[in-house]
């Protein structure tokens, strides 16, 4: 259901609304802190000798998007100087001006773990439907968008074949009073977990096979440090949900610990122990799980931290370990395929890939469609494995090393796979057997 509308009307002598405001705008609007439910809003551009925002029985949000609008507005139409007039009107009073303008309908599309996903589309075709991903208070801000962004613009470059959506805009949110988004091209497509139980076995063990086939040229990617991707197409920080929790997030700056690029997997490992150490001294104490500190204390347990990393150090420095860096898509799942018939159409949600060691390319299986009972978890086990298979194949047939093909075999690093977690000391007591026991 559409319910937020933005109006744009080019008149004669005024500057071209560019898609750029377009995106700000829509991203402002769609924000969490906003209420687009409730209004629709009105731009119009004049060439005039003034420039004015007001307000109609709207809200007071609409009144700030229409100010910010107007400050971009005039920035994008140098190098002439032209003011313009931005009027916010409820839902009411804009019926009006519908047959005067150019509209944008915006439809809420999906829900994420981190974004709020919304589908834009224009009824007169005069602009290219696009997918707007506003990031919510849980996402790594600016890296998140930066990451995913820079993956996506790479695959565009280097890998022609695997299929993404192409990214119109973005901001990362780092410029003031500006709203962080990704602007990025609308593919009309199911995901695979929707259709998957559609296809014969035939089709499904075509498509296990492209799965397999994507998962290859992925591993075949390499890179020179375990890290994440800037959209410049720099080596950045990396992104993990690991980073996240809990108000970690907070901490992720390289005056903290070293967020990445790391040149080595020994650095990275250590380097989880310094995020720990780090959150665990400077965390407030609201997110602090308390649960997990009835028998150490905080500062024991940063101790017992200190001290793990010391030995782990050692024995990597006594027993150095490297393998090759290949991007690595950190949630490659059936939601996240989406497919025309039997071919990819387009793989998305990127903004956790990185360059990770080549044994941790296919570690925790594909889950083809959502486990949701025993007959749809079983069907995910099957396929997973099979995928596994068809991988395995596909890197023989591809010529890789006995070294590669025994890297990506392995079942990952398991040093690494160990420090990847939200690290505490003790599992927590367990209330109902406690109160049993009493």
């Amino acid at each position: 259901m559409s319910f937020a509308r933005l109006d744009a009307e080019q008149t004669a002598g005024a500057g071209v609304p560019t898609l750029r405001s377009l995106f700000l705008v829509l991203s402002k609007a769609l924000s969490p802190t906003h209420k687009p439910e409730k209004a629709r809003f009105v731009m119009s551009a004049y060439q005039s000798t003034t420039a004015e925002a007001t307000a109609m029985e709207a809200p007071t949000y609409i009144l700030d998007l229409a100010r910010q609008v107007l400050g971009k507005f005039i920035t994008d139409a140098a190098p002439r100087a032209i003011s313009f007039t931005v009027v916010a009107k409820p839902k009411k009073s804009t019926e009006q001006h519908q047959a005067d303008h150019t509209v944008v309908e915006i439809s809420f599309l999906a829900k994420g773990g981190y974004n709020d996903v919304w589908l834009a589309r224009s009824p007169d075709k005069s602009l290219p439907s696009f997918v707007l991903r506003v990031p919510n208070e849980d996402s790594l801000k600016p890296n998140q968008i930066q990451n995913e962004v820079g993956w996506l613009r790479y695959l565009k470059t280097h890998c022609p074949d695997i299929p993404v959506p192409a990214v119109y805009d973005y901001s990362d949110g780092i410029l003031p009073d500006e709203q962080p988004f990704i602007a990025q091209q609308y593919v009309p497509f199911p995901a695979l977990s929707d259709v998957w139980q559609t296809y014969t076995d035939n089709e499904k063990h075509e498509v296990a096979r492209k799965i397999a086939e994507l998962t290859i040229h992925l591993g075949e990617q390499r890179f020179d440090a375990i890290a994440g991707m800037m959209p410049d197409g720099s080596l950045g920080p990396t992104v993990e949900g690991c980073k996240l929790f809990k108000g970690r997030s907070a901490f992720h700056t390289p005056e903290c610990y070293d967020i990445g690029p790391y040149q080595s997997i020994k650095h990275y490992i250590l380097t989880y122990y310094d995020k720990e150490i780090y959150y665990y001294t400077n965390a407030p104490d609201s997110s602090i799980d308390h649960d997990f500190f009835d028998q150490v204390s905080q500062p024991q347990f940063v101790q017992t931290l200190k001290a793990k990393r010391a030995a782990v150090a050692a024995e990597l420095e006594a027993h150095p370990y490297e393998e090759p860096f290949v991007l690595c898509h950190n949630d490659l799942q059936g939601r996240n395929i989406l497919m025309n018939g039997t071919e990819i159409a387009a793989v998305i949600d990127w903004e956790f890939a990185g360059s990770y060691p080549l044994s941790e390319l296919e570690d925790s299986g594909i889950e083809v469609l959502e486990m949701e009972d025993d007959e749809t978890q079983e069907e995910c086990f099957k396929w997973s494995g099979i995928i596994y298979g068809l991988v395995k194949t596909v890197a023989r047939e591809r010529s890789w090393t006995d070294h590669d093909f025994q890297l990506l075999t392995s079942g990952g690093n398991r040093t690494l796979q160990e420090v990847r977690i939200e690290m505490m000391p003790a599992d927590p007591p367990d209330a109902e057997a406690g109160a049993v026991e009493e």
